[in-house]
């Protein structure tokens, strides 16, 4: 998981080390599904804008350390309203 600080699309830099084991998983033979999700706070319109810059920067991340694009898909979830709190503000990237 990356983690948001509130109203920004840049990951927390602890996440590097998920990076890397997303690199070693999709240079494995699995795909990379990218999730993002929002805290309760602010508009919904915005609140879905932001889930999915957020979903973005993550692609963007690994696309920079080597992983191709079709071995990654990005994926609305059902409901991006994660809760409250600095663990709602986050993406979710699992490995298929």
């Amino acid at each position: 998981m990356f983690y948001f600080a509130t109203g920004k699309t840049e990951p927390h830099p602890d996440g590097a080390q998920t990076l890397q084991r997303i690199v070693d998983g999709v240079n494995a033979g699995n795909k990379a599904v990218i999730s993002g999700y929002v805290d309760s706070t602010g508009s919904a319109a915005a609140n879905e804008e932001i889930a999915k810059q957020r979903a973005f920067a993550v692609r963007d991340l690994l696309k920079s350390l080597g992983v191709a694009e079709d071995r990654i898909d990005l994926q609305k979830p059902a409901d991006i309203q994660a809760g409250a709190g600095a663990q709602a503000r986050r993406v979710e990237v699992a490995l298929q």
